[in-house]
Order: C-alpha cells, then structure tokens, then sequence
C-alpha cells in the first residue's frame, strides 16, 4: 500500500505545493476543486490502483519536492574527475551499491540520518548540456516550540558538466540539528540548509574525483556572472536613449562649460563626458512616467544589488516595494563604480513565470549572493522546476539566450 511520507504530505513545510496538487489532479482527471488533504489522499487512491499509476506517482513526487521555496548552492568546477568518455557507464560504476534501494529509486523511501543517493538521472539538451541529478537526502530533527524527530530532508544535486558547476537544491529551514535517537537540546548539534547542500556536494565531488575551484578564483568569477546579469537586465530603454540623443549638443556643451571651469586637461573629457551623460540618463530615467518600460520585454529585472568599490565601500540599492532598481537615484549614483569593477556582490531579482497556472502572481523573487567559494540562490515564493533551471542558467552564462521551459 503506497502511502506518500508525512513529511510530505502534511503542509507544516509545505514540500508539496497546492499549484503540484493541482497540476497532477488535473492531467490525471482527478477532481480539482478540493481541500490539500482530499487531493493528496485522491492520489494516494490513484498510486495504489496500479503498479504503473504508483510508479507515476512517485516520479512526480520526485520532481514535485525539488521545485518550489528552496535555496541553490552553485559551485564551480575545476577537474572534472572520472566523468568523461562514456557517462553513463562511468556513474553506473560509481554508484553500485550506492543506491538506497534499488527496487525503489524514489524520494518515497526510507530516510536514514546517514546522507543517501536514491534516484539519479542522466540528460543532455542543448542549453544545459551534459547533465547527472542525484537525489539525495537525509533525516535531521526540527526544535521550534516543539520537537520533530526524523525530519525527512531531500537535497538535490547536479552536475553541469558542460557548464562546469555543479548545484545543490534544498529547502531553507531554520532550527534544523543533526538526528538523534532521543532529541536533547542541551546535546543537540545544529545544522543550516547550507550545511547540507555542502555535505551533498562534497559527498558527489568525493564520489566522482570532482576537484572544485579555490574561493578567491571562485569568487571572482561569482561576482562578474553576478555583474554581466545585471548589466544584461538593466540596459538603457530606447526612450531614454531617444532623450540623451536628442540632448547630445546640449551634454557636449555642459562638458565642455566643466572642461573650462575646472581647467582640466583633454585627458579628462572622455570621463567627464560619461559622468554628465550618466546625469542625464539618470534624470530622465527618474522622472519618466511610465516605469513600464524599465521591465517592458525583460523576463528579469533587478530589486536590489549590492557591491564592493575599490576602496571597500558598500553599496546596497533597493527599489521601493516592486519598483525596477532603474527606475531610481541611487542606481545611477553607483553605476559608474560598478561598470568600472565588472563586479557584483549581490542581487535581488523579480523573475517573470513561464507559466502562471495556479500562481497569483506572475514574478517571483529571487536573492543570489556571493559567499566565498559559491554562490547562493534564495528563492522565496513558489518556483517551478523550468524557471529554477532558467534563472540558475542566465545567471551561470548572462550572455547566452535562454529558452524556456526546455529543461
């Protein structure tokens, strides 16, 4: 009798979203218009009707509880160890007698508080290339207000071969500690999302002779992918441009005016040409009345950002509410200082859905920040599987078109 794990079914974390229900209730002609716990039990119902309906089952609940609130972990890779030459022959070997249950290669299993490999996939299309998923996962402990002892913890990992990082997926959640047979506080180790994704890293990295980069090379490289999105998602609307153009006598005149002023040498004037033009755009920008067209035919655009000048400084920008950060002062203010270092330490994003089916709104949110030798991405609403994969690939390779829903 297949019964899905109440970890997942209950909705205290939320791993299986009301838009999941709805979708496997809807293309299986399950009724829709029901409570959580009606759907879920409805397809209970529909997994124990079959041995090919349970099969079905388990493979969407594999797919439904890596998508959703979850926080990605990219790190980037510098040997790529014993995958070459034929893959899936290569991971075969590696992970015989590795595989939780071969009978059972699904999350719906037996949870230990040792970290497990219990599916892996193999795929290759054109935008992600070479592509190994390991599902993983682990039993942890939960302490707020009240205990919850063997806490099923999925963790998703993924090599992008081609792309060379590799990603781990997990649910952010706070109070989490290590397993314990009787749960202690005062004994009680803690542990983060990130601990985990981590551990799940390096557990697939030991697991295929995985060499990574080193913090400072890979932070370097966190930070321009981080600027290079930017810049991509923040380009100058043609109707501001049409404004500077038509204003191009009148600017050459003021940098001219300062020239004179100041007595600088002919050295300066490129320079101060880009500051006064950066004025400009600034306050057209700022006072324009439509902000469409600031997010007009941009899948993404950014909320925040924060970066580091040459001289360490700090600079966080946030637009106001879901205003675009280019809509606002204090963009301009930084922007020279950010072309100049082609770095970012930070970004808040509003991402557009592919598909808004039983979703309220159509943008979710996304924060990626760099952390020494990886970088984050927090998403903090409901996120599809297809627009995970689409964020995680424009940020990975900012000059490249994405499709969507490919992956």
């Amino acid at each position: 009798m297949f019964k899905i794990p109440r970890t997942f079914s209950e909705d205290h974390d939320n791993y299986i979203t009301l838009s999941g229900l709805k979708n496997f209730c809807k293309d299986h002609k399950l009724p829709i218009s029901v409570d959580r716990m009606t759907a879920i039990n409805n397809i209970e119902q529909f997994a124990n009707s079959s041995e090919e309906k349970c099969e079905m089952v388990k493979d969407w609940l594999d797919g439904v509880l890596i998508e959703g609130i979850k926080d990605l972990m990219v790190k980037n890779v510098d040997d790529p160890g014993t995958i070459n030459g034929n893959i899936e022959q290569v991971v075969q070997e590696q992970l015989d007698g590795v595989i939780a249950d071969e009978h059972n290669r699904h999350y719906s299993n037996q949870f230990t508080p040792a970290l497990q490999v219990f599916r892996y996939d193999i795929d290759d299309n054109v935008d992600t290339g070479k592509r190994i998923r390991l599902y993983m996962g682990k039993v942890l402990d939960s302490f707020d207000k009240r205990v919850i002892s063997g806490l099923m913890y999925p963790i998703l990992v993924e090599y992008y071969i081609d792309l060379k990082i590799i990603v781990a997926r997990s649910k952010s959640k706070s109070h989490l500690y290590e397993h314990m047979d009787t749960f202690d506080i005062e004994k009680a180790k803690s542990t983060t999302a990130e601990k985990e994704m981590k551990v799940a890293i390096d557990y697939v990295c030991n697991l295929f002779g995985i060499t990574l980069h080193k913090a400072g090379k890979s932070g370097i490289t966190n930070r321009k992918r981080l600027y290079q999105m930017l810049n991509k998602y923040t380009e100058t609307p043609d109707e501001i441009k049409r404004l500077i153009l038509d204003k191009s006598d009148d600017i050459n005149g003021v940098v001219e005016t300062m020239m004179s002023i100041c007595n600088l040498p002919l050295s300066f004037r490129a320079d101060l040409h880009s500051d006064i033009e950066n004025m400009t755009e600034k306050y057209f920008s700022i006072s324009y009345k439509d902000k469409s067209i600031f997010t007009a035919n941009r899948d993404i655009y950014p909320l925040q950002l924060c970066a580091t000048d040459e001289e360490e400084s700090k600079v966080e920008q946030t637009a106001a509410l879901e205003d675009p950060l280019q809509s606002k002062a204090i963009f301009f203010d930084n922007k020279k200082m950010l072309q100049k270092s082609g770095m970012c330490d930070g970004t808040v994003f509003m991402c557009r859905r592919n598909n808004t089916k039983y979703c309220s709104a159509e943008y979710f949110r996304v924060k990626m920040t760099n952390n020494k030798d990886y970088c984050i991405l927090k998403f903090f609403e409901y996120t599809a599987e297809e627009d995970m994969i689409y964020v995680l690939l424009t940020l990975t390779f900012p000059e490249r078109a994405y499709r969507r829903g490919q992956n």
